[in-house]
């Protein structure tokens, strides 16, 4: 018998046990964990599982995302979650704001319950560790939680804590 997808608005029932250590079924799509999203145009361009922030609407441009600069403190305030495909600019983009989401990781080692914040690098996000957590960082930092280590893709699955 064919394999049939089944999707509801929390995603794919494609579940394949043969490969936990993925967090995809058997159909390449996230497990169907609860998820919430909004999709916003792109800014500039954006890979898959990017951390991406809001750029505020001009008359020309509506309210659109960014890859997350980590050298710009607004951008890391404006972060609103992870893009779920690749995009270039003016394209729309899926973006989880809150629940479960693979995301770009950097050199850092996630284990289960680290806390999530910026990454190293441009649209990636990091772990933060616990001794480095002071009232600046809790305020705007911590995106959410990693539920596992990452994978040898630098991807590593999270839940997003929702900010908006």
């Amino acid at each position: 018998m064919p394999e049939v997808q089944i999707t509801n608005p929390l995603g794919s029932f494609g579940y394949d046990t043969a490969d936990n250590t993925t967090y995809l079924d058997s159909f390449g799509n996230p497990w169907a964990y609860p998820q919430r999203y909004v999709y916003l145009r792109a800014n500039d361009t954006i890979l898959k599982y990017d951390a991406v922030a809001l750029v505020a609407a001009t008359a020309a441009n509506p309210l659109s995302v960014e890859k997350l600069d980590v050298s710009d403190a607004m951008s890391v305030t404006a972060f609103i979650g992870v893009a779920q495909l690749a995009a270039v600019a003016g394209d729309m983009v899926k973006v989880v704001t809150a629940g479960f989401t693979l995301a770009n990781w950097d050199s850092t080692d996630p284990v289960f319950g680290s806390a999530v914040g910026e990454g190293a690098a441009d649209g990636q996000l990091g772990a933060v560790l616990v001794g480095a957590l002071d009232s600046t960082i809790i305020e705007v930092s911590i995106f959410g939680v990693a539920l596992d280590v990452e994978t040898s893709a630098d991807i590593a699955p999270i839940w997003l804590y929702g900010r908006y």
